[in-house]
C-alpha cells in the first residue's frame, strides 16, 4: 500500500520505501550513546583534561601491585604460557585483603576493588583458597589488569606491552616500573601473605588473619601512609609523566584540590562537583579558582556545559520516541508530518510561564529566559542560580523518571539549550575564550554535533527572525533524527534504531532511547588526590589538605626526581625476553 492510502492506514511499503524484505533481518539491539554524543566527551575532552586517570582506573596503587605481579614473574623466568594462573590467584588475594581490611582509613574505598563480585560474598570466611577462587573471580584473563588498568599504566611509561615487534612475549615493567615495584615489596615484606604467598607458590589456603595483616600496609587505602614506600614514586609518577600531558593532570589534580577546601565543610559527591564547576556557587558557598586555575576551570566548566547540551538532544530524541510510539507494543507507524504535529501541539499546549506561542520570535524565548536566569556574569566568573529554571533545575524537572514525555518537558529542554547557548555561544563569549576552550566547543563537529557550530546556527536563527516552531523543527530534523540515524546506519547490522525515516513515513519504536549525563569522572580523580596523599576523603566534611597538597596547590608542583632515581638502582635492570 502506497501513497495517500498508506497515510490513512499507518502502513508502509514499496511506494513510499521501496523493497524492505529484510526489514527485521537485523537483531534488535539495546544500544547505547543514540546520537553518538557521550564518545565527544568520553574520548577526546575527558583525556585532554585527566590524561591517564579514567572512571575504571582509580586507584594508584594498582599500578604498585600489578608491577609488583609482572616483576615477580619476570625474575622466576616462567614461560609466558604461564603467566594466567599466576596472575589471577595473586589478584584474588589481593582483591580479598582488600575486602578485609580494618583499617579505618578504609572507608574511602567506596568502589573500584577489582573481582568484588565473586571475592566479596567470602570476606567473613575464616580461611580462603587463591588458586580455588582464581578460576571464576573474573571472566578477563588477566583480571582487572587486562580489563582496566594496563592501558593506563603503559599511558605513564611504567609498563611495556608485549605487541608484534616489541621483543616482549610478555607484558614487562619497565625501570620505572620495576622501581615502584620494588618500593611496594618494601612495603608488605614482612606480612605473612607475601612470605608464605604471593613470594611462592600460592598454593593452600590462606588465613583470613594473614589478609588483614596485609592490608595493614598493603591495602589500596594505605598508600598515603606509604612515605617510605611507593608514595613518593607513584606522587613522582601522576604528577610528571609522561611530560606530554603531565601539565594538564597536574591543574585538574591542583583544581580538585582547591574546589576540595573551597567547599570544604560538606561532603562532595559526583552532582555537587558537577554544580560547582558550572555555576561555582552552591549553598551560600562560592568558588573562585585561583588565578593560575583559571583556564583549567574554565575548561572543566565547559565540559559541564556539554553535558547539559548533549543531554538536552539525547532527551529530545526520548521525548520524540515516546510520543511517536504512544505506548504500543513494537513499532509504531506514522506519516511523517506527525512529527510536525507533535512539536506543534507541545508548544501550542504547553502551560509554563514564558510567554511564547509556535510563532513567537525565537528570540522572545531567550529574553523570557534571561529576565528568570542571569547570565551576564563572565565565563570565570560564579553564574547565579535560579529556581525552577536554571541548567540543572531543567535538566532535573526533565529527567524520565520526574517528568512526563508531555508539552512542558519539551519546552523546558528548549529552555536548557537556550540557556547554554547564552552563557557559551552568544558571539561575545565564543570571541573571548582562549584556542583551547574554543577547540573544545569545537570538538566532535564532522561526526557528531558540534557545539561550536550549532551556537553560531542558532545564533543566526535568532538574528533573522526564526520562529519558535522554526528553531524547534530544526533542531528535532537537523540535530535529533538525522544525527540518531547517521549513529545507528554505523551499527548496522545491530538495529539501534529509535525512530527511522522510510520515505514519508517515521517509524517509532517501542525501545526507549534515553542517554543519562556521562561521568564527570569525579569519583576516579578525587580517589587519585586522596590516595596519593594531598587531602582527606571528599566524603567526609570538614577536609584538610596534607602538607604535600599545601605545597602542590600553592606552588603548583612537587619536587620531581624521586622516580628516576629509584628507577637508576643496580638491582633495577630492563627486562630481557623470555622465550614462549
Amino acid at each position: 500500500m502506497a501513497g495517500k492510502a498508506a497515510e490513512l492506514t499507518g502502513e508502509v511499503g514499496w511506494g513510499d520505501t521501496g523493497p524492505f524484505w529484510a526489514a527485521r533481518a537485523f537483531n534488535s539491539k539495546r544500544g547505547q550513546d543514540h546520537l553518538g554524543l557521550a564518545s565527544v566527551s568520553q574520548d577526546h575532552i575527558l583525556p585532554m583534561l585527566s590524561p591517564g586517570i579514567n572512571v575504571l582506573t582509580p586507584h594508584p596503587r594498582y599500578w604498585s601491585f600489578y608491577l609488583l605481579v609482572l616483576d615477580e614473574f619476570w625474575r622466576r623466568e616462567l614461560r609466558p604460557s604461564a603467566f594466567r594462573d599466576f596472575f589471577r590467584a595473586r589478584e584474588a588475594a589481593f582483591s580479598m585483603a582488600c575486602h578485609v581490611c580494618e583499617a579505618p582509613e578504609h572507608a574511602s574505598i567506596q568502589f573500584g576493588i577489582n573481582g568484588a563480585l565473586k571475592i566479596a560474598p567470602h570476606r567473613l570466611d575464616p580461611v580462603f583458597e587463591p588458586s580455588a577462587v582464581a578460576v571464576d573471580y573474573m571472566v578477563s584473563a588477566l583480571g582487572g589488569y587486562g580489563l582496566y588498568y594496563r592501558t593506563a599504566m603503559e599511558s605513564t611509561g611504567v609498563l611495556a606491552i608485549a605487541r608484534r615487534g616489541s621483543g616482549l612475549t610478555l607484558d614487562a615493567p619497565t625501570p620505572t616500573g620495576q622501581a615502584i615495584a620494588a618500593a611496594y615489596r618494601k612495603a608488605i615484606a614482612g606480612t605473612i601473605l607475601w612470605a608464605d604467598y604471593l613470594c611462592k607458590d600460592m598454593e593452600g589456603l590462606v588465613h583470613r588473619d594473614d589478609l588483614v595483616e596485609f592490608a595493614r600496609v598493603g591495602c589500596l587505602c594505605q598508600l598515603p601512609n606509604a612515605a617510605d614506600a611507593d608514595l613518593p614514586l607513584l606522587q613522582d609518577l601522576f604528577l610528571h609523566e609522561p611530560a606530554e600531558g603531565s601539565q594538564q593532570r597536574r591543574g585538574t589534580m591542583r583544581m580538585l584540590l582547591d574546589l576540595g577546601m573551597a567547599y570544604g565543610a560538606e561532603p562532595i559527591d559526583e552532582d555537587t562537583y558537577r554544580r560547582m564547576i558550572y555555576f561555582r556557587q552552591l549553598n551560600g558557598t562560592s568558588y573562585q579558582p585561583r588565578p593560575d586555575l583559571a583556564a583549567t576551570a574554565r575548561y572543566w566548566r565547559i565540559l559541564q556545559a556539554r553535558e547539559y547540551f548533549a543531554y538536552t538532544f539525547n532527551r529530545l530524541l526520548e521525548w520524540l520516541r515516546a510520543n511517536g510510539a504512544d505506548n504500543a507494543p513494537g513499532v509504531t507507524t506514522r506519516p511523517i508530518g506527525d512529527v510536525e504535529a507533535i512539536i506543534e501541539t507541545a508548544l501550542s499546549t504547553h502551560t509554563l510561564n514564558l510567554n511564547i506561542a509556535p510563532s513567537s520570535p525565537a528570540h522572545a524565548l531567550a529574553e523570557a529566559l534571561t529576565t528568570k536566569v542571569d547570565v551576564s556574569p563572565s565565563i570565570d566568573m560564579p553564574w547565579p542560580s535560579s529556581e525552577g529554571w536554571d541548567e540543572q533545575e531543567l535538566y532535573l524537572a526533565t529527567l524520565p523518571n520526574r517528568s512526563a514525555d508531555d508539552a512542558n518537558t519539551f519546552v523546558r529542554l528548549l529552555s536548557l539549550l537556550t540557556l547554554v547557548h547564552h552563557r557559551l555561544g552568544v558571539p561575545e563569549r565564543m570571541l573571548s575564550l582562549d584556542p583551547v576552550a574554543t577547540s573544545l566547543l569545537a570538538e566532535g563537529a564532522s561526526q557528531r554535533i558540534g557545539m561550536a557550530t550549532f551556537f553560531r546556527q542558532f545564533t543566526e536563527r535568532l538574528r533573522d527572525g526564526a520562529t519558535v516552531s522554526q528553531l524547534a523543527h530544526w533542531i528535532i530534523d537537523t540535530r535529533v533524527i538525522t544525527q540518531h540515524e547517521r549513529v545507528a546506519i554505523a551499527k548496522l547490522p545491530d538495529d539501534t534504531f529509535r525512530i527511522r525515516r522510510m520515505g514519508s513515513m517515521v517509524v517509532f519504536s517501542e525501545r526507549e532511547a534515553f542517554s543519562p549525563l556521562n561521568s564527570s569522572r569525579f569519583n576516579a580523580l578525587s580517589t587519585m588526590v586522596h590516595e596519593l596523599g594531598f587531602i582527606s576523603a571528599y566524603a567526609d566534611a570538614g577536609r584538610t589538605l596534607t602538607p604535600a597538597g599545601t605545597q602542590l596547590l600553592d606552588i603548583g608542583d612537587l619536587r620531581a626526581g624521586s622516580l628516576a632515581n629509584a628507577a637508576s638502582a643496580p638491582e633495577v635492570l630492563p627486562p630481557r625476553a623470555i622465550d614462549g
